[in-house]
């Protein structure tokens, strides 16, 4: 059984001149989110958005710690509204969805990912 359940939330696009900037709007004043088990789960919703509101559209999601009644602890509304959300998902032309981390969080992954860039290729453990 999975300890966290991911929580996302449709980002609000309030300046139009600026098409890349959306505001990460809280779950509770979004006019969309959604909780569910796996961060898998949330390609299909995000591409049902996609249909439904626009088609360039920007969301925000975060893990949430779970209970043992299977919805998310007590907190999980404070830290998103004081770290606010880690990962942000927005839509590219052809279908693709475009994910990145949201804020300045420490990058995880197998190297060369968790290395900084500042260090040579030749420096590296793994090939190019």
């Amino acid at each position: 059984m999975p300890s966290h359940v991911w929580i996302m939330a449709l980002g609000d696009k309030t300046k139009p001149d600026v098409p890349a900037y959306a505001e990460d709007t809280h779950p509770r004043q979004a006019r969309a989110c959604v909780e569910v088990d796996d961060f898998a789960d949330l390609f299909p919703i995000f591409d049902a958005w996609r249909e439904y509101f626009a088609e360039e559209i920007t969301a925000y999601a975060m893990p949430a710690s779970m209970t043992a009644q299977g919805r998310p602890a007590a907190g999980w509304e404070e830290q998103w509204t004081e770290n606010g959300p880690p990962i942000r998902l927005d839509s590219m032309p052809g279908g693709f969805i475009q994910i990145r981390p949201d804020g300045n969080f420490p990058v995880r992954g197998r190297p060369p990912f968790d290395l900084t860039l500042a260090r040579p290729a030749t420096e590296l453990e793994t090939p190019c």
